[in-house]
């Protein structure tokens, strides 16, 4: 009994080669025809007919699916706020992990303007994106308006000094 050189543990079936090996030589693969999809005909077809955008969204609008996705992923983010906000940091200010608790850590926990112990937001520049520190909500929103105009700026305290009488934190 002759065995085949391209498989010595398989019986020969012509040329040296098994029946598959031999097949395969005389028989040019089938070329590969990319179905397009029926809903956007300039995508490739993923599933059901559809492109993935569309199929992602018809999975997930089913009504088995959506309670028990809907579910899960409240339960997923609930478990990993912390690591939703680094992601969200790193994508809006560049801002590597730990860099938010370090910064927080060096302002005490507290606003780099008002210095009220509160939720702080990250005040970043606009032109340039650099980050500037850590801001609660309603300095931050001042900031922006102002958009960091010295002018704008020291406007604004005149403004509050003669209509409230306003005191700086320290002075008399």
């Amino acid at each position: 009994m002759r065995y085949a050189a391209c498989h010595p543990d398989v019986r020969h079936y012509a040329r040296g080669l098994c029946k598959r090996c031999h097949d395969r030589q005389r028989r040019p693969a089938k070329p590969k025809i990319e179905r397009k999809a029926v809903c956007h005909t300039d995508r490739k077809h993923f599933g059901l007919g559809l492109c993935e955008p569309c199929y992602q969204q018809q999975r997930w609008s089913r009504p088995e699916n959506s309670l028990k996705v809907n579910h899960s992923r409240r339960e997923w983010r609930a478990a990993n706020r912390e690591r939703l906000r680094e992601a969200e940091r790193r994508r809006e200010y560049g801002m590597v992990p730990g860099q938010y608790a370090a910064m927080l850590k060096a302002q005490g926990g507290r606003c780099a303007i008002c210095d009220r112990c509160r939720k702080l937001s990250v005040d970043h520049c606009h032109q340039t994106g650099a980050v500037r520190g850590l801001l609660c909500q309603p300095c931050n929103m001042v900031m922006g308006f102002a958009d960091a105009n010295p002018a704008f700026v020291a406007g604004l305290v005149a403004y509050a000094a003669a209509a409230v009488g306003f005191r700086r934190k320290g002075t008399g």
